[in-house]
């Protein structure tokens, strides 16, 4: 469903820029996509792309004796965002892994990383994942089997911060410190403890949390392209709650994100280029018709040689 979704709603988008937000969206590894990204690596993992998802794959006793094996990391700095008032994180992932390898921060691992006393660490497992806070707390959400699954942290100064999986709100709390602050980074990491697995990651997205209701993602200060793709990503349909993420592009306030907030982003398109044509609102049923297939395959069939390449906004001046 996110390939045809990109598919449909990135059709013209060849290159991208993003303002205030940074997005890896799994269109090839991430430090071809952003060479932002550094990697480093135990043993020898396997990795390939499929359908843009990277597909990590890491075994026990290669290399040493259990407890361990392979390990694939990526990080990324964060600290164009020290001092934001309102952070986000999201990433989406699934994993065959079980629960037992938690105990060496297995399978899958995202962390919000610093040098001082402000951090959070999202574990994920086949069917359950945790989040430990800045205060070691450590908070656990079950999960279905065999899906993927949104993992979002919201962060509000040295005030708030909320962390939700597939939109539901999971434990919110009081911060120790801001975040990010303390020479911050993201780190990706999947490892093999006790057992081999495998790890399909969609996507992370982190950044300043957008305005409701503004059609900003990337908080640029206009209505672009940009933001059109990640509108057409967070599009939930009548009467389905778009959650947090998706309240940026929730014009009307109803919680979900529909053809009725489409016409009000199409309102609020600040550039000299005419909105591009939204399929799912076109002609009002929500289902694209057979022409409008055709259309969307022979523009794919012309962009199939490019590449989306996804950069941070510079970092902020003293």
């Amino acid at each position: 469903m996110r390939s045809l979704a990109l598919t449909m709603f990135v059709l013209a988008m060849a290159v991208r820029a993003l303002a205030d937000v940074v997005s890896y969206e799994g269109t090839a590894f991430p430090e071809a996509e952003d060479p932002a990204w550094g990697r480093s690596f135990d043993c020898t993992p396997g990795r390939w792309m499929v359908a843009q998802t990277l597909v990590q794959f890491v075994e026990v006793g290669e290399c040493f004796p259990l407890p361990g094996g392979d390990k694939d990391l990526y990080t990324r700095s964060v600290a164009e965002f020290e001092g934001s008032p309102a952070f986000f994180a999201e990433f989406r992932c699934r994993t065959d892994g079980p629960e037992s390898e938690f105990v060496g921060r297995a399978p899958a691992a995202f962390d919000l990383w610093t040098r001082g006393p402000v951090g959070y660490h999202f574990t994920v497992a086949r069917d359950r994942a945790k989040l430990t806070d800045n205060d070691l707390v450590t908070t656990y959400a079950d999960l279905g089997d065999g899906i993927a699954h949104t993992f979002r942290i919201e962060i509000f100064g040295g005030e708030w911060y909320e962390w939700y999986v597939d939109g539901a709100l999971v434990v919110a709390g009081v911060p120790t410190a801001p975040y990010p602050a303390y020479e911050p980074a993201v780190n990706w990491r999947v490892r093999a403890y006790y057992q081999d697995n495998t790890v399909w990651l969609d996507y992370i997205r982190y950044g300043d949390i957008p305005a409701d209701g503004s059609g900003d993602f990337d908080t640029s200060g206009t209505v672009d392209g940009e933001d059109f793709y990640f509108f057409g990503e967070y599009f939930s349909g009548e009467g389905v709650d778009a959650g947090p993420g998706g309240r940026w592009a929730d014009f009307d306030g109803d919680t979900d994100v529909d053809c009725g907030d489409w016409g009000a982003f199409q309102g609020a398109w600040s550039t000299p280029a005419s909105a591009p044509v939204f399929y799912p609102c076109l002609d009002g049923t929500g289902i694209p018709t057979v022409s409008e297939w055709g259309v969307a395959i022979m523009v794919l069939l012309v962009l199939t040689s490019a590449t989306l390449v996804y950069t941070g906004r510079p970092a902020r001046s003293a």
